[in-house]
């Protein structure tokens, strides 16, 4: 029994002069120094036990408990609020319950084995929020595709919020060379892009975006750039250039190098595949130099001078014609029905390919129909022309 005592006392040393406390040591070097068995094959019992709770208590504590600590043995909602498992320490300035910080973020693995680390309080209330080994950050999910995504359902706006003369921006930097040793970018070198993307029931599919390149090759006193929004055609899965405006202030429909101040592409044939197409209105009520308008019947120009001109209107059409032969210093009529139009309207022709010598032409406009009359010129003798088609341009007057 005497030496069960001794050996008890031998654990367990109070040094009054200096209030210190010893647990396997007799030279304590702090208040409470608890030493294990040994450090280099500690016993499975050598530590400390925090209180050990499965709830939080109803009362909170006071100020005289400010920094207590316990450890919470499985999560805990209180006052609406998720309290994860683990050490926990009371802030009476708060007035609350707080993680240690070490506990907040936690080593994990996600679905595809990628080490990474994860907020736990997050995690506990249904989002996640993860940092992986490769540096990417996501929130809402563990597998973050890009250095950062946001991914979750329902309402996922990003809002910028300020209150300030200078406007928040969302910058784009991108140069040549490294980020430690930034140079020029290069020729046509894209800076940067909003993308667009969606499902095709296969795999994501980028189906749009606003590019920003550089147009051309810069140097150090010139940086000209070229914006150029891609959509995706019809019965298409890929996205291409649609809209581009280049650093002269050429802009272009359906092509990324515009050569003029408006550049649009030829139709394919289609329906609504115009290069330009006028709605009809109002002309305005006082004419503009430069204007042209379209009120559903004519085509209106305006000049210098402010007047408003109409746009001469015409119709182009081939037809076959074959002749017979016609006598000497005689004339022969043939006619191409053509609707819409009327004798007001004037007219010009021509022969595709070489006419026969000695013979003349020439045309005018009946209603719904063209007359063209050849005359044999020569004295020779009668002429019979080959059969060969016409072409005949149509001005319509009124």
């Amino acid at each position: 029994m005497k030496k069960k005592y001794l050996s008890a006392m031998g654990m367990l040393y109070f040094s009054l002069l200096q209030a210190q406390v010893g647990i396997n040591t007799t030279t304590p070097a702090a208040i409470l120094d608890i030493q294990p068995t040994n450090p280099a094959n500690p016993n499975p019992n050598d530590g400390l036990l925090i209180p050990r709770v499965t709830n939080l208590a109803e009362v909170n504590p006071s100020s005289n408990q400010n920094g207590m600590l316990i450890y919470l043995s499985n999560d805990v909602v209180k006052n609406a609020k998720v309290y994860s498992k683990g050490f926990l320490y009371w802030d009476s300035e708060a007035v609350d319950w707080f993680p240690l910080s070490s506990g907040e973020w936690k080593s994990g693995v996600n679905q595809n084995g990628e080490s990474l680390i994860y907020s736990t309080q997050a995690n506990a209330n249904g989002t996640k929020i993860v940092v992986t080994d490769e540096g990417k950050i996501g929130i809402g999910t563990d597998n973050p595709v890009e250095k950062f995504e946001f991914r979750g359902v329902g309402d996922n706006d990003f809002q910028i919020t300020s209150a300030d003369t200078n406007p928040p921006n969302l910058i784009l930097y991108n140069t040549g060379g490294t980020i430690d040793y930034p140079t020029l970018p290069g020729t046509n070198q894209e800076i940067g892009a909003l993308l667009f993307k969606t499902n095709n029931g296969y795999g994501i599919q980028e189906v749009g975006g606003i590019h920003y390149f550089m147009d051309g090759t810069p140097n150090a006193s010139s940086l000209p750039t070229k914006l150029v929004i891609n959509t995706t055609k019809n019965n298409q899965i890929n996205d291409s250039g649609s809209f581009t405006i280049t650093g002269n202030g050429n802009v272009g429909i359906g092509t990324l190098n515009p050569s003029a101040k408006l550049n649009l592409p030829a139709s394919d044939g289609t329906s609504n595949s115009a290069p330009l197409k006028l709605t009809a209105g109002t002309t305005l009520a006082n004419p503009e130099p430069g204007a042209m308008e379209y009120d559903g019947t004519n085509l209106y120009f305006t000049n210098g001078n402010n007047a408003r001109e109409v746009v001469m209107k015409g119709l182009v059409v081939d037809g076959n014609l074959d002749f017979p032969s016609i006598a000497n210093l005689s004339s022969y009529e043939l006619e191409i029905p053509l609707q819409g139009i009327s004798q007001n309207s004037i007219c010009n022709c021509s022969p595709v390919g070489a006419i026969e010598s000695g013979l003349t032409w020439s045309c005018y406009v009946i209603d719904n129909a063209i007359k063209i009359r050849l005359l044999n010129a020569s004295i020779l003798g009668a002429i019979d022309p080959i059969s060969r088609n016409w072409k005949i341009t149509v001005y319509k007057l009124n």
